[in-house]
């Protein structure tokens, strides 16, 4: 499949864009047209692509404009982005509709760098800082964006005021035993609460529910008296077992 990219860069490409094309292959230089853009110091060019996947070296370049070249502006910020693509961006590089939110006392960051080692797909997104307006410490995190198995999230630091509660939680699918076994000992660690049925606090007051894929197909059986075993076996559980259930089930 060949289609094209639009890729607003500084005139001299940096050598991590370069190198990157070298080794990837993925853009090949072979511009279509290209003129100057409004800020003299960047140009825009048409690339054809020979992949479908080229997002290292997308990443490469919003890295390299936004970060080393201090572009901070919001107009050129937006300018560049909204022209950097004309095929489907990943999930990871567009805007998610809904967002959960969640309200730290003052530890938003390294909860969330605690969150994304324990799950694929995920990094930190921004971090932001108080300014001299307040209402936090100048220069202390203000509020982090980050990313947990494709899905965003967005942590503020925002005082003791507001607590977490149970009633709202975060529901892990799992496909596997060792998965729900591991994220069941890491999330309750270092201060952490297990609970019934799957139900966990982690050290921050976040919960959690680390729950096998399989319960749920087991509880829409057509059978009531096996989702009535299948769901006993559940309550009396405080990690979920799959072999347990499956063997209720088969009772």
């Amino acid at each position: 499949m060949s289609t094209v990219l639009t890729v607003i860069h500084p005139v001299r490409l940096p050598p991590i864009f370069r190198e990157s094309c070298d080794r990837e292959g993925a853009i090949h230089d072979l511009p279509v047209s290209d003129y100057t853009f409004p800020n003299p110091c960047y140009q825009r060019t048409f690339y054809p692509i020979s992949t479908t996947s080229p997002y290292e070296i997308i990443r490469s370049f919003i890295y390299f404009i936004l970060v080393n070249e201090s572009v901070t502006t919001n107009h050129y910020q937006n300018s560049i982005l909204s022209q950097l693509f004309i095929f489907p961006a990943p999930q990871s590089l567009t805007m998610q509709k809904i967002t959960p939110f969640l309200w730290f006392d003052n530890n938003a960051e390294e909860a969330a760098k605690f969150y994304t080692t324990l799950f694929k797909n995920s990094k930190i997104l921004t971090v932001t800082r108080y300014g001299e307006a307040g209402p936090g410490p100048a220069g202390t995190v203000m509020s982090v964006t980050f990313q947990l198995a494709g899905q965003q999230f967005y942590a503020l630091n925002g005082g003791p005021i507001f607590k977490f509660t149970p009633a709202i939680s975060l529901f892990i699918r799992c496909e596997a035993q060792r998965e729900i076994d591991e994220l069941w000992e890491n999330l309750s660690a270092d201060g952490g609460q297990k609970g019934q049925c799957g139900w966990l606090t982690d050290k921050y007051g976040v919960s959690w529910q680390v729950v096998p894929t399989v319960l749920e197909e087991l509880q829409q059986d057509k059978d009531p008296e096996k989702v009535k075993r299948v769901t006993q076996a559940m309550l009396q559980m405080t990690k979920l077992d799959i072999e347990k259930l499956k063997q209720a089930a088969q009772a």
